[in-house]
């Protein structure tokens, strides 16, 4: 039995990282009752005969994997967490369910995959952003990978062109029209020869969001900025416990609601939760506000509030449904709207998830947003610090899919 440990970790660039059978993605979401597929991550070009990774919880005791609802296996140990499959060329919805020793479902995680023929060295190309039949935000991010041999891939929509990347890259593109589908083609080249192509059909919708004003990312950005970044807090996620992952104890109605716990340390959850509380606290105190009204968060819903933050499920929202959930502030939507200071729950290729407070977008030569900077707790600046992860065809790459940025209200604000 393989249990799920947690923690807020940076991503692995496995283009050039090799992944033991077995092994699991540490970021802090899940519990013992879920599997998530690890590889292959969705949009994935694989051969006809592949091999789906998984992590997965102490209760889970069988698994089944199944393409576009048809099983792809029969119900199967966990074992070192990977199934092998085959399947003819084509995409597909890959579905893998997670059940107890009665074959009772306890859940379920999924991925878009794209099965290729296996014929020898003909050149190949895949879109693995967005996927088929997906509904994006304008504007939309695009990612291909393709063969050895390739190098550059053209993208075109409805035969109009609008951005050329190497293999493994993206770009990020605008649409002045929305709300029909498109069709979205990426061709390969090896120098100047035309050698393989990719066709998908999207709908890109407009953010019909009106995230308000930033006042609150102020108080927000004050606070990250003046938290040492020096590794006086470095990252810790125990492997066993209930330490809320803060770097002091925070108290709202006279109960504690989160606690240092005798770490000079910190996780992403919990340092993000810390400076969205203290934020509040210290507005409240220096404006003469009831310091103990969240919005009439009561000593009871202070708990469901940092659960939602704490993200419920694998691929949630996190901050986002915590603040639209009491009142408290609202999703973001469209990439255009993000702004230094909103509270981001972001999901990767693999599956792997971090609770960050968005810093900026990296953008390329064109001003194509192809990253993202945040402040957050992680390995990858030796606890609290500035980072930064990309978008692109990788396991530990951005998912666009699956990326929420909530931004907090001041009172006058508030539902």
């Amino acid at each position: 039995m393989i249990l799920i440990l947690f923690a807020c970790v940076q991503p692995v660039d496995d283009r050039n990282t090799k992944v033991e059978d077995g092994a699991l993605v540490e970021d802090g979401f899940g519990d013992t009752r879920d599997v998530r597929i690890s590889e292959p991550y969705s949009g994935q070009v694989v051969g006809a005969a592949f091999t789906v990774r998984f992590d997965f919880g102490a209760e889970v005791e069988l698994v089944r994997a199944f393409l576009d609802g048809e099983p792809g296996t029969g119900f199967e140990k966990p074992g070192k967490g990977r199934l092998d499959l085959q399947a003819e060329s084509g995409r597909y919805h890959l579905e893998l369910i997670a059940y107890d020793d009665r074959r009772t479902e306890l859940s379920r995680d999924m991925v878009d995959v794209r099965v290729r023929e296996d014929s020898g060295d003909v050149p190949w190309v895949g879109i693995t952003t967005p996927v088929e039949g997906a509904h994006p935000l304008n504007p939309v991010v695009f990612s291909a990978t393709a063969s050895d041999g390739v190098t550059s891939i053209e993208f075109t929509v409805d035969d109009w062109p609008i951005g050329s990347i190497s293999p493994g890259a993206s770009f990020t593109y605008s649409f002045e029209e929305v709300g029909f589908e498109r069709e979205i083609e990426a061709a390969a080249y090896a120098g100047e020869e035309l050698v393989a192509s990719d066709l998908i059909h999207v709908t890109v919708e407009d953010s019909v969001v009106e995230p308000g004003p930033t006042d609150f990312n102020e108080l927000v950005i004050d606070l990250v900025e003046a938290y040492p970044k020096d590794g006086t807090y470095t990252f810790y996620w125990p492997s066993s416990g209930g330490w809320s992952g803060s770097t002091r104890d925070l108290y709202y109605r006279d109960q504690k609601v989160a606690d240092h716990g005798g770490h000079s340390a910190c996780y992403c959850s919990g340092i993000t939760f810390e400076w969205y509380l203290r934020a509040w606290q210290e507005w409240a105190t220096t404006t003469g506000a009831d310091v103990e009204d969240l919005n009439g968060i009561g000593s009871t819903d202070i708990w469901q509030f940092r659960r939602d933050w704490y993200v419920r499920e694998l691929k949630g929202p996190g901050p986002t449904a915590a603040m639209e959930n009491y009142g408290v502030g609202t999703d973001v939507g469209s990439f255009d709207n993000w702004q230094r200071g909103d509270f981001v729950q972001l999901w990767r290729n693999n599956g792997s998830g971090h609770t960050v407070v968005f810093w900026g977008w990296i953008l390329d030569e064109e001003n194509n947003i192809i990253g993202m900077k945040y402040a957050s707790c992680q390995n990858a600046t030796d606890g609290l610090g500035i980072s930064e992860e990309y978008f692109g065809s990788f396991s530990g790459a951005l998912d666009p899919q699956y990326m929420w940025a909530a931004r907090a209200w001041l009172p006058e604000h508030w539902l």
